[in-house]
């Protein structure tokens, strides 16, 4: 029996030895395999001008963009929290209100719906921050350009995003106090003022930053609206309005960012081989902000012990895997920067996501994948998903925004002419130098003149075809209808009646 078990153990550890070493030779081609075909790939990238270099490949702000960041955050410090009901203007559908109504905030008895918050309370409320916002005022006078010249996914706190998203609110309830008293010159000094702050730190040409732009451009496309509903403007007022929503390109912002998103991905990457997990999450924990993105929920768990192996084996293999995603994306908001288009983008992307679900579920590839690309995720269709939803926003974004500055034009017209134009075609070259597009399909936006002497401006809204500017939903019932966004056609509001 002894003999039995003494043969049967050194058979067991033969076995053991040969899976051991099995295993360890599969690994170390997992690990060359990656070396060599993220070498080779990174290297045609730099040939085609990417710069991969995350040490040299952020801008460096000036010690004048350094001062006067820390400047505008000390001044944003000292602004208190105004009722967000009253400045972040109501954007969503409400059940007292007509499909495609809104609400004329300043001309209400109280600026919000349910009275909580009457005009008097905030005046009181912006003049007790008159001295933060003159000290912000005089950083916008000549805004700082760059932030920092830190890897991305370092700079942008939810502190920075909630300390500018409070300044924007806080303006926004500044100009409808002018407009509700009547104050025309500083409602145009104040909304101008709101143009520069979309505009802070605009060279930092980084994801984060530029979504914080984007929405804080999102609120003020609220406020535009509001202040075309007030009668007393006059034309060289709103041409002073126009010229500062109407300076965007936007799109080729939004490439920028992504490419500089790239260089995000290879300093991470290089951060998470040279640390370990508790290092890689303390990293999280100091910085103070949500994971960026790229499967870093996926470091705990059973997650935790398959690190060391991923950081040997398969390191190179899920950091080629982010880059060739990234490239792709690029490559195709490129093809699409001379004539931008959310529908067009759209139907490519889902293709891609199609593409990739269908390789990377396959049988036993799924534990595989999940080994291999632990920090991004073996989901990378996921990623693309939510990469869609950035550039979605940033396409209703600017369609509102062109919109808005469509709206401000007719206005001018109007008050030239006395009657509106029968075509948009009409503003061109006396008051736009070119028609105002719609991103859903590139193509200009819808608008004719009602009867009644109104007029309807719209998008052909998400799906990109036009409904002739309806404001219904698309399926039976107002449960998903939350914004003007959900509708058939994304129609310019009309005040609530």
């Amino acid at each position: 029996m002894k003999r039995f078990m003494k043969r049967f153990m050194r058979g067991l550890a033969i076995v053991f030895g040969v899976i051991l070493g099995l295993i360890v030779i599969f690994l170390t081609i997992e690990r060359y395999r990656g070396k060599f075909a993220l070498a080779r790939y990174k290297k045609e990238l730099t040939a085609k001008g990417a710069n991969l270099d995350w040490r040299t490949g952020f801008p460096t702000p000036s010690a004048d963009d350094v001062k006067k960041t820390r400047e505008f955050f000390d001044a944003a410090s000292t602004i208190t929290d105004v009722n967000a009901s009253v400045c972040s203007i109501e954007t969503a559908w409400s059940k007292d209100l007509q499909l495609g109504e809104r609400r004329v905030v300043w001309k209400l008895p109280n600026p919000n719906v349910d009275g909580s918050v009457t005009w008097e309370q905030l005046e009181r409320e912006m003049e007790a921050n008159r001295a933060g916002r003159e000290r912000i005022l005089r950083v916008l006078e000549t805004p700082p350009l760059l932030m920092s010249h830190a890897p991305v996914t370092l700079v942008y706190s939810g502190g920075v995003f909630m300390k500018k998203r409070q300044v924007a609110q806080h303006f926004l309830g500044v100009v409808l106090l002018d407009l509700n008293k009547g104050r025309t010159e500083p409602a145009l000094k104040d909304l101008h003022s709101y143009a520069e702050l979309t505009r802070i730190h605009r060279e930092d040409s980084d994801l984060p930053g530029f979504i914080i732009r984007e929405a804080q451009m999102g609120m003020g496309c609220g406020i535009l609206w509001q202040a075309c509903q007030f009668q007393g403007w006059t034309d060289p007022q709103l041409a002073v309005m126009q010229a500062d929503f109407g300076k965007r390109d936007a799109f080729a912002d939004l490439i920028s960012a992504f490419a500089l998103g790239r260089v995000s991905t290879v300093e991470v990457y290089d951060f998470v081989r040279h640390h370990d997990v508790r290092s890689v999450m303390m990293r999280e924990l100091v910085e103070g902000q949500e994971p960026p993105g790229w499967g870093w929920d996926l470091l705990h768990k059973w997650e935790y012990y398959v690190f060391p192996f991923w950081k040997y084996a398969w390191a190179d293999q899920d950091e080629l895997h982010a880059l060739v995603l990234s490239q792709e994306v690029l490559d195709l908001l490129h093809s699409f920067s001379t004539n931008p288009s959310w529908k067009g983008i759209d139907v490519s992307l889902q293709q891609q996501i199609a593409d990739e679900k269908k390789q990377m579920r396959g049988g036993l590839f799924i534990p595989y994948n999940r080994c291999r690309y632990l920090c991004f995720g073996a989901g990378g269709y996921d990623q693309r998903s939510a990469l869609g939803r950035v550039v979605q926003r940033v396409m209703e974004n600017e369609t509102m925004r062109e919109m808005a500055v469509a709206a401000i034009a007719l206005k001018r017209y109007q008050l030239r002419h006395q009657a509106l134009p029968s075509k948009l075609d009409a503003l061109v070259p006396e008051i736009m130098t070119q028609v105002p597009m719609d991103f859903m399909d590139g193509q200009p936006l819808r608008y004719r003149v009602n009867a009644d002497g109104s007029f309807t401006l719209y998008s052909v809204g998400l799906d990109g075809v036009d409904d002739g500017g309806s404001t219904q939903p698309p399926q039976k019932g107002y449960q998903s209808y939350i914004r003007g966004w959900d509708g058939r056609d994304m129609v310019w509001p009309v005040p609530a009646k």
